[in-house]
């Protein structure tokens, strides 16, 4: 189960960056509300090639700032997570 607090599973390195769905499990939301808070914006993608992945960092930042909105609002219309 992977979380924005991973620990290093090659030598000393920690992943910079996340798969989708590691990215949406961290999270605790589905890979589509990713892929909306994505496409919107709201989290930003690094893509290489035809892969997307989600840089950790930029994950706690969004999750950070989500903590100081006073209305919590993902800018997404999904309400269901």
């Amino acid at each position: 189960m992977p979380t924005l607090n991973r620990q290093p599973t090659t030598g000393n390195v920690a992943p910079l960056l996340l798969k989708p769905a590691e990215a949406a499990q961290a999270l605790s939301i589905s890979e589509r509300t990713l892929f909306t808070l994505t496409k919107n914006g709201t989290i930003p993608a690094v893509r290489l090639g035809r892969s997307v992945r989600y840089d950790v960092e930029a994950l706690r930042t969004f999750v950070v700032d989500q903590q100081s909105r006073p209305n919590n609002s993902t800018g997404t219309n999904d309400d269901r997570e």
